[in-house]
């Protein structure tokens, strides 16, 4: 008996599945973020452009940076696995001729990979202030129950010794080591302090690392965006940012246009917020501010009172007002 098709489909190595489909031929912007940055609303002012297919957070390169880092699989595989997601993500499709494709905080890691991989896609990387960044994080994670029960293990005084500590390896297993920062000091720092102080290594130690490279000149041709820069000029701002993507500044007008909408509308922060709503969050408290500062510091990072300078801004040469 022959083998039935959709079995021999469904068995087929990804990559092998995707190597027929070759690089993108389209012109691809690879958008890197901090996170709750105003990136969803970059996106809905490119989808306003004819011929665009944006794709927000697909779950695949979520999944391969974060295999790669806990080391579940190897430099080769996470190549070969990120080749053939992003041919597969990036795929030809009649009527499209450019492809934005916003990833999750985490991805930023393996921006060079995909530089290495696909030298003619065109990057850009969004971030805010760190206090906006992590007190936007602060509401949307206390709207998931999961988290909400990882932190009270970590913050209970009730909580065994050893279950504590296992929580806090497994927590510490997803921050983005690196040498810019010393290991030992952060997971110090950290055990004296609330789980808001893991939450934001978790998710700053991203902005750490690619700051690092981009300061050393290991990561080159990204620039920079801060949204606060976007909001304040945003026409100029989104000149200079569809230039910089190849995107033809005559769509400008009809992207701004995305601004005078909701940036959250339809995204799964918003039905989290929406579900959420008869909910009461807890209130951040002075130990949590604690935590996460000294988080920050332990990083290199500014605390979430002072403004964040990424280098190699888009804007630094601009003069308009």
């Amino acid at each position: 008996m022959g083998v039935p098709v959709s079995l021999a489909v469904i068995s087929t190595p990804t990559p092998r599945l995707t190597a027929t489909l070759g690089d993108p031929a389209t012109s691809v912007a690879w958008i890197s973020n901090s996170g709750r940055c105003g990136s969803t609303l970059l996106i809905q002012m490119l989808e306003t452009i004819p011929g665009m297919r944006c794709l927000s957070e697909p779950d695949v390169t979520t999944n391969v940076a974060l295999l790669s880092r806990s080391g579940e699989i190897d430099a080769k595989e996470t190549e070969t696995l990120t080749r053939a997601c992003v041919r597969y993500l990036c795929r030809a499709s009649p009527g499209v001729s450019h492809v934005a494709v916003k990833l999750r905080y985490t991805c930023v890691t393996e921006v060079r990979l995909v530089q290495k991989l696909f030298p003619g896609f065109r990057h850009v990387y969004l971030y805010r202030d760190l206090g906006n960044v992590m007190t936007s994080f602060y509401n949307f994670i206390h709207r998931d129950l999961a988290v909400c029960m990882l932190e009270k293990v970590i913050n209970s005084s009730t909580t065994l010794p050893p279950v504590r500590s296992r929580v806090r390896a497994y927590l510490a297993g997803m921050i983005a080591w690196a040498d810019c920062y010393n290991r030992d000091e952060l997971v110090q720092v950290l055990s004296h302090g609330t789980f808001m102080g893991y939450s934001t290594a978790i998710i700053c130690s991203n902005l750490a690392v690619f700051k690092r490279d981009l300061e050393s000149g290991e990561t080159q041709n990204v620039p920079t965006l801060h949204y606060d820069d976007l909001v304040r000029r945003p026409r100029v701002v989104s000149s200079r940012l569809f230039e910089h993507l190849s995107i033809s500044i005559s769509h400008v007008a009809g992207a701004l246009v995305a601004l005078d909408t909701d940036s959250q509308a339809g995204t799964i922060a918003s039905n989290i917020q929406h579900r959420g709503n008869k909910h009461r969050i807890r209130k951040m408290t002075a130990d949590d501010i604690d935590s996460m500062n000294a988080a920050l510091k332990a990083m290199g990072l500014p605390d979430m009172t002072q403004r964040l300078h990424m280098p190699v801004s888009l804007m630094q040469d601009s003069t308009d007002s």
